[in-house]
């Protein structure tokens, strides 16, 4: 039996001027087997969905199958 688990938070403001975002993301060695997959990242949205939607997102990811293919790709 496989069970995943998801975490997340989710903030936002609305009004006003901002211009920046800070977050932490804690990255220590994570550990991922095949078909896994670890993500930290942050968003910043500004604008409308569907109309002038802006995004910046940051972050890190581990993800084993995708190693194995850069490695093989690099290897060519």
């Amino acid at each position: 039996m496989l069970l995943y688990t998801t975490q997340h938070s989710i903030g936002y403001l609305n009004g006003g001027v901002y211009k920046g975002a800070k977050a932490t993301l804690s990255v220590w060695a994570p550990h991922v087997e095949s078909k896994e997959f670890s993500l930290g990242q942050i968003w910043v949205l500004s604008g409308t969905f569907g109309k002038d939607l802006n995004s910046l997102e940051a972050g890190w990811q581990a993800c084993l199958l995708l190693s194995l293919i850069t490695l093989f790709k690099s290897m060519e």
